[in-house]
């Protein structure tokens, strides 16, 4: 296998894990790692190279310590032999790098998580942002999204599965709580998660929706949902397992999606989930086997499948994503998956 440099100048919490996969399960002279500076602890085990300074998603300060020290990281490649520069997350301070990295005709490899951006605030400036990489500075691109390998034709593109996290998995009793969590964004469907608590009171069923994570929430009104409970902050990891401890599923009511981590951090919890079958989620849950796959706001069929459920179909739902997990979506699959696209490059 050639020399190859990974790359995650993101601080995002979820690129601790992704990244932090691939840290933690490739341990080879020929894998060399750059990155935020939030990684450096690792140094002192790898062969590890700070790449970014700054604490933002976007420009700081800091951006401009990682644009100059872009053509001098790019240079210890080349001299290092390095014939691949995996940029892994979306950042500003990928640009330079890779662009010295192509002066040097280094091979530049980029994840794209949303090749076709969320409808938020950022889309503008995603969207401008995979153009630059699709369309200059990448050679080649790689996805968790095998729809996107069909709009990808100028370059070389590859598929990996979106994986990453660590088992944790919870032994809990049945309950009738559902769970959503992550940043609150208008695209992932708060409204429906409303809509369907009222047809939980209509049915009278006790089921109840745990919603927790940050962002600004669509407007209503507590007293027509009691079912509802809402923690609208910032969800620490250990607060996130109590979730999963006290909730029988993850939902995933999305507008619009690309893939999600958090199917795939459900799983790592023993969490079977209820996706809309929206962008690419259908493709990472097996149908009444790992969780439940419904149409945009089929309230009735979530009702009929909820209605059924009792402690033996549970337990049959965690087994199967145990097993679903560990032989698809753990940190070590993810190594070696990353492992076997550059061996095959």
């Amino acid at each position: 296998m050639k020399k190859v440099a990974i790359v995650c100048n993101s601080n995002n919490a979820f690129f601790q894990s992704y990244y932090g996969a691939l840290l933690d399960n490739i341990n080879q002279d020929n894998v060399s790692f750059y990155g935020n500076k939030i990684f450096s602890k690792s140094r002192e085990k790898f062969s590890y190279t700070i790449s970014s300074y700054t604490n933002n998603a976007f420009l700081d300060i800091y951006s401009i310590i990682d644009f100059i020290i872009a053509p001098i990281i790019a240079c210890r490649a080349l001299f290092k032999g390095i014939k691949v520069i995996h940029f892994i997350s979306a950042h500003p301070s990928n640009l330079p790098l890779a662009l010295f990295a192509r002066v040097f005709q280094i091979r530049t490899f980029f994840t794209i998580h949303d090749l076709i951006p969320h409808p938020d605030q950022k889309s503008k400036l995603v969207s401008l942002y995979n153009k630059v990489i699709v369309g200059f500075l990448a050679t080649d691109i790689v996805v968790h999204n095998k729809e996107y390998l069909k709009q990808i034709k100028s370059k070389s593109s590859h598929f990996i599965q979106l994986s990453g996290y660590k088992e944790d998995f919870i032994e809990k009793d049945f309950n009738r709580k559902l769970l959503f969590f992550g940043r609150i964004e208008p695209y992932k469907g708060i409204s429906n998660l409303f809509a369907l608590a009222k047809r939980f009171q209509t049915e009278e069923m006790d089921w109840k929706i745990v919603i927790a994570g940050k962002g600004k929430l669509p407007q209503f009104d507590q007293t027509e949902i009691p079912n509802v409970e809402i923690f609208n902050d910032f969800i620490s990891d250990s607060k996130l397992k109590e979730f999963h401890e006290e909730c029988a599923f993850t939902i995933l009511p999305y507008d619009s999606a690309s893939q999600s981590a958090v199917i795939i951090h459900s799983y790592a919890f023993a969490t079977p989930v209820i996706v809309y079958d929206v962008g690419a989620l259908a493709d990472y849950v097996i149908d009444t086997k790992t969780g439940l796959v419904v149409k945009h706001n089929d309230f009735d069929t979530i009702v009929n499948f909820l209605k059924k459920m009792d402690t033996f179909s549970f337990k049959s739902f965690q087994k199967s994503v145990k097993s679903y997990f560990s032989d698809h979506f753990s940190d070590r699959v993810f190594a070696k998956d990353t492992l076997r696209l550059y061996s095959e490059c």
